[in-house]
C-alpha cells in the first residue's frame, strides 16, 4: 500500500521578498498543487491513498480562484477513485467561522479531519482498513498538550495506524514553539503504537524514526524562503510485507540556493565572485549570496547584482563585505607603530609567496589593516 504526502503549499502567499517575481511565484505555487496531483495519478506510482497535512492554503479565505483550484484538483483524485484525507494548518486553520474547510466547495469523498482534539477516522485503503489519528487545532476548544492522547487504539481491530499533525517536532523546526504549532512528544512516540507520523508544517523533508513508527515531514515542493533550499521532492510512503520505506522522487520547480561567499578567499577580486554567479545562474534559480571577507575599492554589489539579474528568476547579493583601500598600505608602513610594523611585515611575506599563497597573505592584510582602522585612516583623508 501506497500513500503520496503533500502539506505547505501555502497557495497564495504574497512572496513579497521576490519584488516584480511575486505573481511568477505564485504561479509556481499553483502549479505544484497540479503536479502533485499529477504524480499521485502516475500508473507507474501506483498510489493507493493521498494525505494532505496541512497549509494547503496561505490564508484561512483564500481567493475564490485558489479554492477553485483545489476543489477541481481533487474532484481529477476523485474521478482515479483514490481515497484522500486532510487536515488543515495553522495558516489555513479550520477555527475561524470563515475558514475555507468549512465552505463545502470540495469533493465530498474528501475525509476532512476537524475534530478539536485528537480523534480516529477510519478509512478502507486497497481493501485494507487505515485508522487516521489527527485533530484540527482551534485556539478556542483544543486542550492543553492535545498530542498526548496521539496514540493507537486498541479498540480499533487490524489495519495500519496513521497520525496526521499540523505540527513542531522539538528536534526540527527552529522557532520558538507557540501554542498552536502543536509541540510533538517525541518521549511517547517509540509507544504510540503508530506505523506512520506524517506532519506538515516544517518546510524542509525530514525522516526519522522512533521506535517503530516512522516520522516524516515531506517539504514544500517549491521554497517559500531562502532556508528552503536544497532539492525538493513527492513524497511516498510503502507498507509491504518486509517494512516500511519512504521514498523521494525529485520534483521539477526552481531551485532555491543561498550560499556564502568569501571575498578573501577567491582573493577579492571581482572577477571570482562574477565567475561563481555564471556557474549559479539559471532562469530556475532563486540565489542569495551573502559576500563577507574584504572588498577592494570602489566595489559595488547593487551594481553588480542589476547586471547579472537577468540571468536568474531572481538575485539577491546581500553585501556584508568590509571595504579597505589597500593604497593606504604604502603610507601606514612608513609609520614607527605597530601598525607600520604589521604592515611591513605583510608586505614583505606577500613579497616571497608563491602565486597560490599571495591570495591568502593579500587577504590577512587586508583584514589586518581594517582591524587597525584604516577604514577610519581613509576617512579622515
Amino acid at each position: 500500500m501506497r500513500f503520496l504526502l503533500g502539506a505547505d503549499f501555502h497557495l497564495g502567499a504574497k512572496m513579497a521578498w521576490l519584488g516584480g517575481q511575486a505573481a511568477a511565484r505564485r504561479e509556481d505555487l499553483n502549479r505544484a498543487f497540479g503536479r502533485f496531483v499529477d504524480f499521485a495519478l502516475r500508473p507507474d506510482q501506483k498510489i493507493d491513498a493521498v494525505l494532505l497535512l496541512g497549509d494547503i492554503f496561505d490564508t484561512h479565505a483564500p481567493a475564490p480562484p485558489l479554492v477553485e483550484l483545489v476543489a477541481r484538483e481533487l474532484a481529477r483524485l476523485e474521478a482515479a477513485g483514490l481515497p484522500v484525507a486532510a487536515i488543515p494548518g495553522t495558516h489555513d486553520g479550520y477555527g475561524y467561522a470563515d475558514s475555507v474547510w468549512r465552505s463545502g466547495r470540495f469533493p465530498a469523498s474528501l475525509t476532512l479531519i476537524t475534530s478539536p482534539r485528537v480523534s480516529r477516522t477510519t478509512l478502507t485503503v486497497a481493501g485494507r482498513p487505515v485508522h487516521l489519528y489527527g485533530l484540527a487545532y482551534d485556539a478556542a476548544r483544543t486542550p492543553p498538550d492535545p498530542l498526548m492522547a496521539l496514540k493507537k487504539d486498541d479498540t480499533a481491530g487490524p489495519g495500519l495506524h496513521i497520525g496526521m499533525v499540523h505540527g513542531s517536532l522539538p528536534a526540527s523546526p527552529e522557532w520558538e514553539f507557540r501554542r498552536r504549532d502543536l509541540a510533538i512528544p517525541t518521549a511517547e512516540l517509540a509507544q504510540s503504537g503508530l506505523d506512520l507520523l506524517a506532519l506538515g508544517h516544517y518546510h524542509n523533508h525530514l525522516e526519522k524514526w522512533f521506535g517503530d513508527t516512522l516520522v516524516t515531514y515531506p517539504g514544500t515542493l517549491e521554497g517559500l524562503k531562502y532556508s528552503e533550499s536544497g532539492e525538493r521532492s513527492f513524497v511516498t510512503v510503502e507498507f509491504a510485507d518486509q517494512g516500511i520505506s519512504l521514498e523521494r522522487t525529485p520534483y521539477p520547480g526552481r531551485r532555491v540556493i543561498e550560499e556564502t561567499f568569501d571575498l578573501d578567499r577567491a582573493g577579492m577580486a571581482a572577477t571570482e565572485l562574477e565567475k561563481h554567479l555564471d556557474e549559479l545562474a539559471g532562469l530556475d534559480r532563486i540565489v542569495r549570496l551573502t559576500l563577507t571577507g574584504h572588498a577592494p575599492a570602489g566595489f559595488d554589489a547593487t551594481t553588480l547584482q542589476t547586471r547579472r539579474a537577468d540571468r536568474f528568476f531572481h538575485l539577491e547579493l546581500d553585501d556584508r563585505s568590509l571595504t579597505v583601500d589597500e593604497r593606504l598600505a604604502s603610507r601606514l608602513a612608513g609609520e614607527r607603530t605597530v601598525r607600520g610594523l604589521f604592515v611591513r611585515r605583510m608586505q614583505d611575506r606577500i613579497a616571497a609567496s608563491d602565486p597560490a599563497e599571495r591570495p591568502l597573505a593579500m587577504a590577512a592584510l587586508r583584514a589586518g589593516l581594517a582591524e587597525f582602522g584604516a577604514e577610519e585612516v581613509a576617512d579622515a583623508d
